[in-house]
């Protein structure tokens, strides 16, 4: 069995809006013992826990591929109660064993919206511009 690993995007400030979303997941469940919270941390976990041991070989339903222009794009897929939320993840170019976790969003349309496709790749190009320096 292969081993990945995956770190969370953080911009030259150190913040990662992913991370800080699942931060706030964890909050609400410690603050407000929302049940709904701790569901789609549960859930999103499941998929992170997958990602480690098979890398994105699973496939759908719970990890894309993403036609992009640039790089190999992913999004792990959650259907939750309280909606369909995304992942988007890419391999690190220089070391194929480790995803970066790139930017999230709550899906509303039937297809993904380009704009969260061009954030991911604009993502990638900053974390590979600072990485390679």
């Amino acid at each position: 069995m292969d081993c990945y690993t995956y770190e969370f995007y953080e911009d030259k400030n150190g913040q990662s809006p992913t991370y800080g979303f699942l931060e706030s997941l964890k909050e609400k469940i410690v603050t407000r013992n929302d049940k709904q919270c701790r569901s789609l941390l549960n859930s999103i976990y499941i998929r992170l826990k997958r990602l480690e041991e098979n890398g994105t070989r699973d496939g759908m339903p719970d990890f894309e591929f993403i036609d992009s222009k640039k790089h190999k794009l992913w999004q792990i897929r959650i259907k939750h109660a309280t909606g369909l939320y995304r992942l988007f993840i890419c391999q690190c170019p220089w070391q194929k064993s480790n995803y970066v976790i790139l930017n999230y969003f709550v899906k509303d349309e039937s297809k993904t919206p380009k704009r969260e496709i061009d954030l991911a790749e604009r993502l990638i190009d900053d974390y590979i511009t600072r990485r390679s320096v």
